[in-house]
């Protein structure tokens, strides 16, 4: 399987450790100055979370710093993947323990004591823009693909599988942000699936679609797409929500019939469990 490689780095962004090509290991004095210089020379850190940091900083001051055979843990690229909370707290308190640091760690799937890194932390950690709606976006495109339908559950696609879709559908990134301009009322993530497909065969229609869920003031009353919008619109006001499945068929339906050109004074939804195939134009001439 093919998997896409984040966003190369200059060799000035690689921070003290520079790149890296296999792992090694070694026992650091972990003192506050040394803290500071490797926390400020990183970049695409996900969010901190300050309770966790307030637990961890009330347990060593109490106990003390417990030397349980954790380690800080740098990628290939210099890119600390595991140990910002606990490094963050030690800077805080100003004091110096010893720690053992792993460096050409590539395998981070989960960081900080088994806090699972999502993929969108994956493809922020890449340098995506609009990374959480883009990681959705994929999850969506990877299900459509492989199980015909749009949903969570047990069906989740692996970090590699959802990069492989990216590099399949490189256009997916542009589909976000176009989506961005419907995010009132639509997922950015499920708008920027179906533009992603629809795109296979005509951007300028996929991108009609989503430029008149924006702008709906002119539509006719019996336009699915402002159909959709009424039905969206609903549903934020109601306490049934409408499923991730659910509002998949929704616009999946108001997509094909407004390909289709057909009138829609009312959208429903007909079958429990089917998600419609997505028509796909022709490219324009």
């Amino acid at each position: 399987m093919t998997t896409l490689t984040p966003i190369a780095k200059t060799t000035e962004q690689y921070g003290s450790h520079g790149p890296l090509t296999h792992q090694r290991m070694e026992r650091v004095l972990a003192t506050p100055e040394w803290i500071e210089k490797t926390l400020g020379k990183q970049e695409n850190f996900r969010p901190v979370r300050p309770p966790r940091i307030t637990r961890m900083m009330s347990s060593i001051e109490a106990e003390g710093w417990r030397a349980d055979g954790n380690t800080v843990k740098f990628d290939s690229a210099g890119n600390l993947i595991d140990g910002q909370h606990r490094l963050t707290a030690l800077w805080r308190l100003g004091i110096s323990v010893w720690l053992w640091v792993c460096y050409g760690v590539d395998d981070d799937s989960t960081i900080d004591s088994g806090i699972p890194r999502s993929i969108g932390h994956y493809l922020r950690h890449g340098g995506e823009s609009n990374y959480n709606s883009l990681a959705s976006a994929l999850g969506h495109l990877w299900r459509y693909n492989k199980f015909g339908h749009i949903g969570g559950g047990p069906n989740q696609p692996s970090v590699n599988e959802i990069l492989t879709t990216l590099e399949i559908y490189p256009h997916s990134r542009e589909s976000v942000s176009i989506a961005l301009g419907c995010r009132d009322i639509m997922a950015v993530g499920l708008m920027g699936f179906l533009h992603t497909v629809a795109s296979t065969g005509s951007v300028e229609k996929a991108t009609e679609f989503v430029d008149q869920l924006e702008n709906f003031e002119t539509l006719r009353e019996d336009s699915p797409v402002l159909q959709l919008r009424v039905r969206m619109r609903k549903d934020q006001d109601s306490r049934a929500k409408l499923s991730l499945h659910e509002k998949s068929k929704l616009m999946i339906r108001a997509w094909n019939l407004f390909i289709e050109n057909k009138p829609c004074r009312l959208l429903r939804l007909t079958d429990k469990t089917a998600t419609p195939k997505i028509i796909i134009p022709k490219p324009e001439v």
